[in-house]
């Protein structure tokens, strides 16, 4: 996958690099081969490896936060990921695909 910024590597042991993993691009929605990839998928992604999150980076206090539960019913409706801290904060994730077509506005709402 080539983007403006470069292509990205997996490194699973950093020890030896050169068994990185160029990442290709899935194109998510209408194609076959994105059966799969949608908002479900990326909530249990999440919830599965939350340190993918930059949490530490928004606010270092929040570090450390694990999943707690996936779609909590409030009554301003589900909140897709509940997070923890260690400290007992809470982390509030909401996940929306990038091509959604809510984003404009109804996201930006939530």
């Amino acid at each position: 996958m080539t983007t403006r910024y470069g292509s990205l590597f997996q490194i699973a042991d950093v020890s030896a690099p050169a068994a990185a993993q160029r990442l290709e691009r899935v194109q998510i929605g209408g194609s076959k081969a994105a059966e799969g990839y949608d908002e479900a998928w990326l909530q249990r992604l999440i919830a599965s490896h939350p340190q993918a999150l930059p949490i530490g980076e928004i606010e270092a206090y929040l570090e450390g936060a694990v999943p707690i539960c996936l779609e909590l019913a409030t009554k301003a409706g589900p909140v897709d990921l509940l997070l923890v801290t260690p400290r007992g904060d809470i982390v509030v994730v909401e996940c929306k695909l990038w091509r959604n077509p809510q984003a404009r506005r109804e996201v930006v709402g939530q």
